[in-house]
């Protein structure tokens, strides 16, 4: 923020910060400007339609976020994250890397792989509308897929970025370090190899 030891100050001005996760409260002050003003430019919620159980997209402009409230009260995960990425609330010691960046932002209440994919594309061609780059974040713990690079989302997102190549995805990693969803073995000696019968575990307790 200072620019200590830096050519100048990195403070996320004139970047997109974008956030895919659930419990966003698009009110939240840290999300506002100095004068008070929300820095959100434009955001996403998933909704499910109880008749045909059916999830369904609304897209929301910067005056349409005025009056837009979370649409699962009882998360605050994106709120959480949203603030560490780009709070802007200075009135303490506690704010967000990137306090002046414009924010996009999409809230779900079901992270699956269409509501993923959905949320980057319409971050990235955002930021390209605006002709700003972006850096997206997803943290969501998912573990479910091959984990190779072929999978949906990964495909996704990989000609996401290079069709946009000034969109940043940025994705967690150890979200579901508490879980027991590896195999583990310890090596006696030199040379070892894990046996066959061990890289078939995926997940001992099934």
């Amino acid at each position: 923020h200072l620019g200590t030891n830096l050519p100048q100050k990195y403070t996320g001005k004139g970047v997109i910060v974008g956030v895919v996760d659930n419990g966003i409260d698009f009110q939240h002050i840290a999300f506002r400007d100095a004068a008070g003003k929300s820095r959100i430019k434009a955001a996403m919620t998933m909704t499910m339609d109880t008749t045909n159980k059916e999830y369904y997209y609304t897209c929301f402009l910067p005056e349409e976020i005025e009056n837009l409230t979370t649409i699962a009260s009882d998360a605050t995960h994106g709120t959480h994250t949203a603030n560490i990425a780009a709070g802007g609330f200075m009135n303490n010691v506690y704010y967000g890397v990137a306090p002046e960046a414009d924010l996009v932002l999409c809230d779900l209440i079901n992270p699956s792989t269409t509501a993923i994919c959905r949320s980057v594309d319409f971050i990235a061609h955002y930021a390209d509308s605006v002709n700003m780059p972006a850096v997206v974040n997803l943290s969501l713990g998912i573990i479910n897929g091959p984990h190779d690079g072929t999978g949906d989302v990964e495909r996704f997102c990989s000609e996401i970025t290079k069709k946009f190549p000034h969109c940043i995805l940025c994705f967690s990693a150890g979200n579901e370090g508490g879980k027991n969803i590896s195999t583990q073995i310890t090596f006696a000696n030199d040379g070892d190899s894990v046996p066959q019968a061990q890289l078939l575990v995926i997940n001992p307790n099934n």
